[in-house]
């Protein structure tokens, strides 16, 4: 509980500085958004090259080898959630130039879980994991790296390391009026599944099919 209230501090002060205290209160402690989520059969995807003169390392972190890494995160709450994260079972995919990190995203399994449900979104979207299957979740690329191709292309990587490790379908989700987000999913081949509205009050949240 401790972690998660410290990664949870520290992204509000985050929030503070780009967006004023009053909006960042109002983000931490109430959200309504439509969350479409998505499958990717991982059978079928294509290759989405690297943005030229970019080569960055991606790095798969568990609890047994993060810690070990004396990573460079731009924002504060990144590294600080991986406690809170690491608990539940879930790991981390780092794409990193050197030490510093330019992006990371999450993943869960249901071996790797600690939890029946897996993840809170599988049990909203009523999702059902095979063995072989992935939920990708939480994706962030630094602010001043995004554009050119980096974002989707270090996703599309994330899912040929599944893929070559036998896994079969990716799962994940993104919020309806992201449209970055909306167009990365679409490139990489996304299937999008019936929406959910979600109102969340600090960490309790509510979820009901769209009409």
């Amino acid at each position: 509980m401790l972690s998660l209230l410290r990664y949870k501090y520290l992204q509000f002060l985050e929030h503070r500085r780009q967006v004023g205290f009053f909006a960042a209160v109002w983000i931490t402690f109430y959200k309504v958004e439509e969350m479409v989520p998505t499958v990717k059969d991982l059978n079928d995807l294509r290759t989405i090259p690297v943005p030229e003169n970019r080569a960055p390392s991606i790095l798969d972190l568990g609890p047994e080898n993060f810690f070990a890494y004396a990573l460079d995160y731009p924002l504060r709450s990144r590294k600080a959630r991986a406690d809170y994260y690491f608990s539940r079972g879930y790991r981390t995919f780092v794409m990193a130039e050197g030490q510093r990190v330019v992006g990371d995203m999450w993943y869960v399994t249901p071996k790797t879980a600690r939890s029946p449900v897996i993840h809170p979104h599988v049990q909203w979207f009523g999702l059902k994991l095979a063995e072989k299957d992935a939920y990708l979740f939480d994706l962030q690329v630094d602010a001043g790296q995004r554009g050119g191709g980096l974002t989707t292309s270090f996703h599309n990587r994330v899912l040929e390391i599944l893929r070559d490790r036998g896994f079969r379908k990716a799962y994940g989700c993104y919020v309806a009026n992201n449209l970055p987000a909306l167009w990365m999913h679409r490139l990489i081949g996304y299937r999008e599944l019936p929406r959910c509205i979600v109102r969340r009050f600090f960490q309790h949240e509510i979820v009901r099919p769209k009409a």
